[in-house]
């Protein structure tokens, strides 16, 4: 009686132990910025503009009424689940590099940041993101 007792118990651990291993995989899924530091390089088309390195380039737009340069970049996660806000690192690292966010522009997942003279618009979404400078 005590080994099927014993025997159950385990089961019952082993058990408790997989719905929380599924639990938590379900509510805190992989995230490319949880558990990795990002490192950086320059954007190619809108100079000292930072972007995580390992970031494609989908689309370069040339010069249109209103922008001066925009690009669409490639890169998984970076919006998060809801395509709504980069990682705090990815923000600090714009700031780091003279970039200071105008808050009063922010409109959901869009962000403007300002150097000096020049206005940059950072578009976030769930799997890419766009970098539009202003003319």
């Amino acid at each position: 009686m005590k080994r099927l007792w014993g025997m159950g118990f385990f089961l019952l651990l082993s058990t408790i132990g997989l719905v929380f291993m599924i639990a938590f995989v379900i509510l805190f899924p992989n995230s490319r910025f949880s558990n990795e530091e990002l490192s950086f390089a320059e954007s190619e088309v809108i100079t000292d503009f930072p972007i995580p390195k390992g970031t494609i380039a989908k689309d370069h737009n040339g010069e249109s009424d209103r922008f001066k340069h925009s690009v669409t970049y490639v890169y998984e996660n970076i919006g998060g689940e809801q395509g709504l806000h980069p990682s705090e690192q990815y923000l600090q690292e714009i700031e780091n590099r003279g970039w200071m966010e105008n808050k009063a522009e922010r409109m959901g997942h869009k962000y403007q940041f300002e150097k000096g003279e020049r206005s940059v618009w950072f578009i976030i979404h769930e799997d890419f993101f766009d970098v539009l400078e202003l003319k």
